[in-house]
Protein backbone atom coordinates (compact mmCIF):
# COMPACT_ATOMS: atom_id res chain seq x y z
CA UNK A 1 0.00 0.00 0.00
CA UNK A 2 1.27 3.56 -0.64
CA UNK A 3 1.03 4.51 3.04
CA UNK A 4 1.85 2.99 6.42
CA UNK A 5 -1.02 1.68 8.59
CA UNK A 6 1.04 0.14 11.38
CA UNK A 7 -0.24 2.75 13.86
CA UNK A 8 -3.87 1.93 12.93
CA UNK A 9 -4.25 -1.62 14.19
CA UNK A 10 -6.82 -3.90 15.68
CA UNK A 11 -7.10 -3.98 19.50
CA UNK A 12 -4.27 -5.75 21.30
CA UNK A 13 -5.65 -8.78 23.11
CA UNK A 14 -4.36 -11.15 25.78
CA UNK A 15 -5.63 -14.13 27.75
CA UNK A 16 -5.22 -14.39 31.52
CA UNK A 17 -7.08 -17.26 33.12
CA UNK A 18 -7.48 -17.65 36.88
CA UNK A 19 -5.97 -21.13 36.60
CA UNK A 20 -2.69 -19.84 35.13
CA UNK A 21 0.45 -20.42 37.19
CA UNK A 22 2.59 -17.52 38.41
CA UNK A 23 5.18 -18.22 35.67
CA UNK A 24 2.47 -18.34 32.98
CA UNK A 25 1.04 -15.03 34.23
CA UNK A 26 4.52 -13.48 34.01
CA UNK A 27 4.84 -14.69 30.40
CA UNK A 28 1.49 -13.17 29.48
CA UNK A 29 2.42 -9.87 31.12
CA UNK A 30 5.79 -9.81 29.33
CA UNK A 31 4.19 -10.50 25.93
CA UNK A 32 1.51 -7.85 26.51
CA UNK A 33 4.14 -5.30 27.57
CA UNK A 34 6.19 -5.94 24.43
CA UNK A 35 3.09 -5.62 22.23
CA UNK A 36 2.10 -2.32 23.85
CA UNK A 37 5.64 -0.94 23.57
CA UNK A 38 5.78 -1.79 19.86
CA UNK A 39 2.31 -0.33 19.21
CA UNK A 40 3.11 2.91 21.02
CA UNK A 41 6.48 3.11 19.27
CA UNK A 42 4.77 2.83 15.88
CA UNK A 43 2.36 5.62 16.86
CA UNK A 44 5.10 7.98 18.04
CA UNK A 45 7.16 7.34 14.90
CA UNK A 46 4.23 7.91 12.52
CA UNK A 47 4.19 11.02 10.34
CA UNK A 48 0.64 11.72 11.49
CA UNK A 49 1.72 11.95 15.13
CA UNK A 50 4.77 14.05 14.31
CA UNK A 51 2.62 16.44 12.28
CA UNK A 52 0.02 16.92 15.03
CA UNK A 53 2.39 17.00 18.01
CA UNK A 54 2.95 20.49 19.37
CA UNK A 55 6.35 21.46 20.78
CA UNK A 56 6.39 22.20 24.50
CA UNK A 57 6.31 25.88 25.37
CA UNK A 58 9.51 27.07 27.08
CA UNK A 59 8.96 27.77 30.76
CA UNK A 60 8.74 31.35 31.94
CA UNK A 61 11.19 32.61 34.55
CA UNK A 62 8.59 32.64 37.35
CA UNK A 63 7.42 29.13 36.43
CA UNK A 64 10.97 27.79 36.48
CA UNK A 65 11.66 29.53 39.80
CA UNK A 66 8.49 28.05 41.31
CA UNK A 67 9.49 24.57 40.14
CA UNK A 68 12.95 24.98 41.65
CA UNK A 69 11.43 26.19 44.94
CA UNK A 70 9.27 23.05 45.09
CA UNK A 71 12.32 20.86 44.44
CA UNK A 72 14.30 22.56 47.21
CA UNK A 73 11.41 22.34 49.69
CA UNK A 74 10.92 18.67 48.89
CA UNK A 75 14.62 17.93 49.38
CA UNK A 76 14.64 19.78 52.72
CA UNK A 77 11.58 17.80 53.84
CA UNK A 78 13.30 14.53 52.91
CA UNK A 79 16.39 15.49 54.91
CA UNK A 80 14.23 16.41 57.93
CA UNK A 81 12.44 13.07 57.59
CA UNK A 82 15.66 11.28 58.53
CA UNK A 83 15.27 12.59 62.10
CA UNK A 84 11.60 11.68 62.51
CA UNK A 85 12.58 8.40 64.14
CA UNK A 86 9.37 8.05 66.17
CA UNK A 87 7.25 8.66 63.09
CA UNK A 88 8.93 5.83 61.16
CA UNK A 89 7.96 3.23 63.72
CA UNK A 90 4.39 4.52 63.78
CA UNK A 91 4.20 4.37 59.97
CA UNK A 92 5.42 0.78 60.06
CA UNK A 93 2.80 -0.05 62.69
CA UNK A 94 0.07 1.54 60.56
CA UNK A 95 1.26 -0.49 57.57
CA UNK A 96 1.04 -3.76 59.49
CA UNK A 97 -2.41 -2.87 60.83
CA UNK A 98 -3.56 -2.19 57.26
CA UNK A 99 -2.08 -5.50 56.05
CA UNK A 100 -3.98 -7.34 58.80
CA UNK A 101 -7.23 -5.58 57.92
CA UNK A 102 -6.77 -6.42 54.23
CA UNK A 103 -6.08 -10.07 55.09
CA UNK A 104 -9.28 -10.27 57.13
CA UNK A 105 -11.23 -8.72 54.27
CA UNK A 106 -9.78 -11.20 51.75
CA UNK A 107 -10.59 -14.15 53.99
CA UNK A 108 -14.11 -12.92 54.70
CA UNK A 109 -15.04 -12.22 51.09
CA UNK A 110 -13.36 -15.14 49.37
CA UNK A 111 -13.10 -17.84 52.08
CA UNK A 112 -9.32 -18.17 51.71
CA UNK A 113 -7.45 -19.97 54.46
CA UNK A 114 -4.11 -18.83 55.81
CA UNK A 115 -2.81 -17.94 59.26
CA UNK A 116 -1.48 -14.48 60.06
CA UNK A 117 -0.71 -12.13 62.92
CA UNK A 118 1.14 -8.87 63.52
CA UNK A 119 2.90 -7.48 66.56
CA UNK A 120 3.83 -3.92 67.44
CA UNK A 121 2.92 -3.19 71.06
CA UNK A 122 6.02 -2.49 73.15
CA UNK A 123 8.14 -3.50 70.18
CA UNK A 124 10.94 -1.44 68.67
CA UNK A 125 10.53 -3.44 65.45
CA UNK A 126 6.90 -4.05 64.41
CA UNK A 127 6.43 -7.12 62.26
CA UNK A 128 3.83 -9.30 60.52
CA UNK A 129 3.91 -13.04 59.80
CA UNK A 130 1.62 -15.16 57.61
CA UNK A 131 1.61 -18.88 56.84
CA UNK A 132 -0.18 -20.17 53.75
CA UNK A 133 1.04 -23.73 54.38
CA UNK A 134 3.06 -25.21 57.27
CA UNK A 135 6.18 -24.77 55.12
CA UNK A 136 5.51 -21.55 53.19
CA UNK A 137 5.01 -18.02 54.48
CA UNK A 138 5.53 -14.27 54.31
CA UNK A 139 7.36 -12.03 56.80
CA UNK A 140 7.10 -8.22 56.90
CA UNK A 141 9.40 -6.38 59.30
CA UNK A 142 10.49 -2.85 60.20
CA UNK A 143 14.27 -2.43 60.42
CA UNK A 144 15.74 0.74 61.96
CA UNK A 145 19.52 0.46 62.51
CA UNK A 146 19.81 3.71 64.50
CA UNK A 147 17.22 4.46 67.24
CA UNK A 148 17.64 8.22 66.71
CA UNK A 149 17.48 8.34 62.93
CA UNK A 150 15.61 6.94 59.93
CA UNK A 151 18.82 6.64 57.94
CA UNK A 152 18.82 3.21 56.26
CA UNK A 153 15.49 2.36 57.94
CA UNK A 154 13.24 0.17 55.81
CA UNK A 155 10.35 -2.27 55.67
CA UNK A 156 11.43 -5.69 54.37
CA UNK A 157 8.99 -8.13 52.76
CA UNK A 158 10.36 -11.66 52.58
CA UNK A 159 9.07 -15.01 51.35
CA UNK A 160 10.21 -18.06 53.31
CA UNK A 161 10.40 -21.79 52.79
CA UNK A 162 9.91 -23.51 56.13
CA UNK A 163 7.72 -23.01 59.16
CA UNK A 164 7.44 -19.40 60.33
CA UNK A 165 6.42 -18.72 63.92
CA UNK A 166 3.43 -16.41 64.36
CA UNK A 167 3.50 -13.71 67.07
CA UNK A 168 2.25 -15.24 70.31
CA UNK A 169 3.17 -18.81 69.41
CA UNK A 170 5.79 -20.67 71.45
CA UNK A 171 9.09 -20.76 69.63
CA UNK A 172 9.87 -24.41 68.83
CA UNK A 173 13.26 -25.99 68.37
CA UNK A 174 14.08 -25.99 64.67
CA UNK A 175 16.96 -28.10 63.33
CA UNK A 176 16.32 -26.42 59.95
CA UNK A 177 15.22 -22.79 60.32
CA UNK A 178 13.07 -21.18 57.59
CA UNK A 179 14.97 -20.25 54.43
CA UNK A 180 14.41 -16.88 52.81
CA UNK A 181 13.66 -17.33 49.11
CA UNK A 182 13.10 -13.69 48.12
CA UNK A 183 13.00 -10.24 49.66
CA UNK A 184 12.19 -6.68 48.65
CA UNK A 185 12.55 -3.58 50.81
CA UNK A 186 10.92 -0.13 50.93
CA UNK A 187 12.10 2.98 52.73
CA UNK A 188 9.94 5.85 54.05
CA UNK A 189 9.63 8.99 51.96
CA UNK A 190 7.44 12.00 51.25
CA UNK A 191 5.52 12.77 48.07
CA UNK A 192 6.33 16.02 46.28
CA UNK A 193 2.83 17.24 46.93
CA UNK A 194 2.99 16.21 50.58
CA UNK A 195 1.95 13.00 52.24
CA UNK A 196 3.88 10.04 53.58
CA UNK A 197 4.66 6.94 51.54
CA UNK A 198 7.32 4.43 50.53
CA UNK A 199 9.87 3.91 47.76
CA UNK A 200 11.59 0.71 46.71
CA UNK A 201 15.18 0.39 47.93
CA UNK A 202 17.91 0.03 45.33
CA UNK A 203 16.48 2.01 42.39
CA UNK A 204 19.25 4.57 41.87
CA UNK A 205 19.06 4.63 38.07
CA UNK A 206 16.04 6.93 38.14
CA UNK A 207 13.73 8.66 40.57
CA UNK A 208 11.99 5.85 42.46
CA UNK A 209 8.24 5.43 42.21
CA UNK A 210 6.23 6.73 45.17
CA UNK A 211 3.94 4.10 46.73
CA UNK A 212 1.15 5.02 49.12
CA UNK A 213 0.82 3.12 52.44
CA UNK A 214 -2.43 1.53 51.26
CA UNK A 215 -0.87 0.36 47.98
CA UNK A 216 2.12 -1.14 49.80
CA UNK A 217 -0.21 -3.02 52.16
CA UNK A 218 -2.15 -4.32 49.16
CA UNK A 219 1.11 -5.38 47.50
CA UNK A 220 2.03 -7.43 50.60
CA UNK A 221 -1.33 -9.22 50.59
CA UNK A 222 -0.99 -9.88 46.84
CA UNK A 223 2.36 -11.52 47.51
CA UNK A 224 0.67 -13.64 50.15
CA UNK A 225 -2.10 -14.71 47.75
CA UNK A 226 0.48 -15.56 45.08
CA UNK A 227 2.10 -17.93 47.59
CA UNK A 228 -1.31 -19.46 48.23
CA UNK A 229 -1.79 -20.06 44.48
CA UNK A 230 1.41 -22.06 44.08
Amino acid sequence: MPFNLRHRRFPITYELDDAFTVDRRKEVRKTLTQSLEKALGDIFKSEEFKRDAKPARPMKALELAALHRKDVDHQNALEALQFNFAGGQQWARNLIETIEARCREVQSRHRLHFEFAGKWENETAPYFVARVTPQLGLHVSWNQPSPGSLKDAKVSIGEYQGRLVLPGEPFPQMPNPPRKTSEVSYEPTLARGGGFGWVKVGREDKEPEFISPDDLADYCVCRLIELLRR
